[in-house]
């Protein structure tokens, strides 16, 4: 140590003593060769994995239990208009135009237009009350789309299995879903087909679908 030049001495570490074959006593922790140092300083550190992007989680958005009832009552009108046809789908749909107006029109027109306006009156009523009195229902009434898709309702099953047999069996008609809804408390499963962009083009299902499900119907939402 004293005639060695400083650049010639090396400080053996317990790992490099043990790789020479020396018996080395001690129990503490190993101190890392120099050659363990640089393979540690030089080595290439793997490569950190890209994460995918996370989808952004959009709040759901809240409504009132009125809101709802709104958007339903409006919904079974509009379901109620497509069974119509003719002069007394026109007085019907009269009348809808007429009743918020202080000083509706007359009724004139065939049997079927008056009969029309008579049996909108009594179904809109209470649903014009509501209109007026409560802001949720009002705003769950006009949140019907202006262009609403049309669907052929084959039928509903209180069983999935059954409705699940239903859907199998029009699959051929185009896309089937099973929807499944709440009527007074029971559960159901509504088997539909759609949507289309017009009434007509479920009409032509509905005709097709019918040989196997008599009760189909044209719905909308």
């Amino acid at each position: 140590m004293v005639s060695t030049p400083a650049s010639s001495i090396y400080k053996l570490s317990v790992a490099d003593l043990t790789e020479m074959g020396v018996d080395v006593l001690d129990d503490g922790p190993l101190s890392p060769s120099p050659r363990g140092l640089i393979e540690r300083h030089t080595a290439i550190p793997p490569p950190v994995p890209k994460l995918a992007p996370q989808t952004p989680v959009l709040p759901t958005p809240v409504t009132s239990p009125m809101f709802e009832r709104g958007l339903a009552d409006r919904t079974a009108w509009e379901n109620w208009l497509l069974k119509l046809d003719g002069d007394k789908r026109a007085g019907a749909e009269y009348w809808a135009s007429q009743r918020s107006i202080l000083h509706p029109g007359a009724w004139i027109g065939t049997a079927a237009f008056v009969a029309g306006c008579n049996q909108a009156k009594p179904r809109l009523a209470p649903c014009d009350i509501l209109r007026k009195s409560e802001p949720d229902y009002k705003l769950g009434w006009n949140s019907f789309p202006e262009n609403p898709s049309f669907f052929v309702q084959v039928a509903s099953r209180q069983v999935y299995s059954d409705a699940e047999t239903v859907r199998q069996s029009v699959g051929l008609f185009g896309t089937v879903q099973i929807v499944p809804v709440v009527v007074s408390g029971v559960q159901w499963y509504r088997v539909d087909i759609g949507p289309f962009a017009s009434e007509d083009e479920a009409t032509g299902i509905r005709a097709r679908v019918t040989q196997l499900y008599d009760d189909a119907f044209i719905t909308t939402r």
